[in-house]
């Protein structure tokens, strides 16, 4: 059997300049910036208002507008959609690679340009237990540079964040790529899995965050794919199967473009080839996206037997510097002729499997399944 072709290097993709958008944003993609709010009502079809409105405490540019939202017979309810909990994929789904999507309206960039930033303190509360946060494992060289970029494929990253109960404002945060048109993958344990009801809890996919600004809007999943509920990825096979695939109730995929994917092969081992992006808590305090380049894993092994429970892979770094905030995370190369980069594997753990304490990614094929089932059910 011939070996895969291997990803770029450093080198041959340093060598490749930006290519710019081959043509204008069409009109109509401002639709992208709009965030959905979502209210209940009895009867009447609610009325929307838009007003321009001044703010004393208001001092930044531009111009503050208030949106008023009246429903005739006076009541009504606000909420975000809880997710479906529907969808526990087959293992007789196709396992092979998903292909990517670059919208011709945005620049290609492979390489960033990224800043140094300046370190934020690490020991404030957890928002998802109230305590301080212990950080995963940060490998010196640390490669993190803060990076502010709406090009593809960084257009595909976002913030994920789910409340931690009913009503609370504590929120679980990870980090979300758009996988699919209306798709998003990331870690099974970033999921609320103990939400009471027949539903899962509410999920929230804000791409490009960053300080508070959300340049493509927010959106809401509906639905997921998943094989483990995942809570505390702590073993080989909850680590080789930490991942999960929302649906979106808009196709921002369509607008902001979509990774692919590919299954990950151990002739790559040891080679510098992959990036990551993603919002860690001890560099942006969750807030802000992070860049890292020469990404390699060691290994990559299955903990079971291939095509049951077990044929995931749980795969160990010691290169790719995450902590919280960061679960989720894609870690994605390119290809030669290929004009959007492809996926294989997501931010899982750190943690001692197999003699190792290293940080620990999953991916394999399930985690091709989940794609190519999110996307033939909801294209």
């Amino acid at each position: 059997m011939s070996k895969p072709a291997p990803p770029m290097s450093i080198e041959e993709l340093r060598a490749r300049p930006t290519e710019p958008a081959s043509r204008d944003k069409p009109s109509g993609l401002s639709a992208g910036c709009q965030s959905s709010f979502y209210v209940r009502t009895e009867v009447d079809k609610p009325e929307v208002e838009v007003s321009i409105t001044s703010l004393d405490e208001h001092s930044g540019p531009g111009e503050v507008h208030r949106v008023d939202v009246r429903v005739a017979n006076g009541r009504r309810q606000s909420f975000a959609p809880v997710v479906n909990r529907l969808h526990v994929v087959d293992r007789d789904v196709p396992d092979h690679a998903a292909d990517g999507y670059r919208p011709a309206h945005l620049d290609l960039v492979r390489l960033p340009e990224g800043r140094e930033s300046v370190r934020y303190r690490p020991t404030r509360l957890s928002p998802i237990k109230g305590r301080p946060v212990r950080p995963l494992n940060v490998y010196q060289p640390d490669r993190r540079v803060e990076m502010d970029s709406l090009a593809y494929p960084f257009s595909t990253v976002g913030r994920v964040t789910v409340p931690v109960a009913p009503g609370s404002a504590e929120v679980k945060i990870g980090t979300g790529t758009l996988i699919g048109p209306r798709h998003v993958l990331t870690a099974s344990h970033v999921m609320n899995w103990h939400w009471p009801g027949p539903s899962l809890a509410p999920v929230a996919f804000t791409p490009s965050f960053n300080r508070g600004a959300a340049p493509f809007g927010v959106a809401n999943a509906t639905r997921t794919y998943w094989f483990r509920e995942v809570d505390n990825p702590d073993d080989e096979i909850s680590v080789s199967l930490d991942y999960i695939v929302f649906v979106l109730d808009r196709p921002l995929g369509s607008q902001l473009g979509f990774m692919g994917t590919r299954e990950y092969s151990n002739d790559w081992d040891d080679k510098p080839f992959w990036f990551n992006v993603s919002y860690p808590h001890d560099r942006g305090n969750d807030e802000v996206p992070f860049f890292q380049d020469q990404v390699s894993f060691e290994d990559a092994d299955n903990p079971g037997i291939v095509g049951q429970e077990g044929d995931g892979l749980y795969m160990d770094t010691e290169t790719a510097s995450v902590d919280h905030g960061a679960s989720g995370s894609a870690f994605f190369a390119f290809w030669a002729n290929e004009n959007f980069p492809r996926v294989v594997s997501v931010t899982s753990a750190e943690g001692t499997l197999n003699f190792d304490d290293d940080n620990w990614a999953a991916g394999g094929p399930p985690l091709n399944r989940l794609v190519n089932k999110a996307r033939a059910d909801f294209p």
